[in-house]
């Protein structure tokens, strides 16, 4: 069987992490991703603390097992956020990147959480030669200034050698 560090780091006997997808991710599929000796992830979304606490409790009777709850406050995916921006714009420096940001209505949709959005973005633009774009207005300037030089250097599938 496959053992790697994130198996010791977390005390599971298989390097799986089940994902937390809100609101499919119910204390009984926890438990038994936990019990059959992966990881699993209990998903705080769209629940009231005491909801939270209730399910965490739950999954406790079903396992005792290790899992992970997912809870990610306001201000902590303003700073993720900030933290990822940092990372790429000093990557590309000298080439330029992508980041991607989920508006996901759970990320960024609910009343308390617009703040920290709001402000991660601020940070963001605050800095030089920072485009805030859609993916729509990224493929219109790739069509309109690199298109031709791309296709030409294209090889037409079942061509390469």
């Amino acid at each position: 069987m496959l053992r790697t560090r994130f198996c010791e780091l977390m005390e599971v006997e298989v390097p799986v992490l089940q994902a937390a997808i809100a609101p499919y991710t119910p204390p009984e599929l926890v438990a038994a991703v936990s019990n059959a000796g992966a990881l699993g992830t209990v998903s705080t979304g769209f629940q009231t603390i005491e909801q939270v606490r209730s399910t965490i409790r739950r999954t406790q009777e079903l396992t005792d097992r290790p899992f992970v709850v997912n809870f990610v406050t306001p201000r902590h995916y303003g700073e993720m956020l900030k933290r990822q921006f940092d990372r790429l714009y000093a990557e590309g420096e000298e080439s330029g990147t992508v980041m991607c940001i989920p508006l996901h209505p759970y990320l960024i949709g609910q009343p308390y959480r617009i703040k920290a959005f709001e402000e991660a973005l601020a940070y963001i633009t605050r800095h030089d030669k920072v485009w805030l774009a859609t993916g729509r207005e990224i493929a219109k300037h790739f069509l309109d200034h690199h298109y031709d030089q791309f296709a030409a250097a294209s090889v037409p599938v079942g061509e390469a050698p």
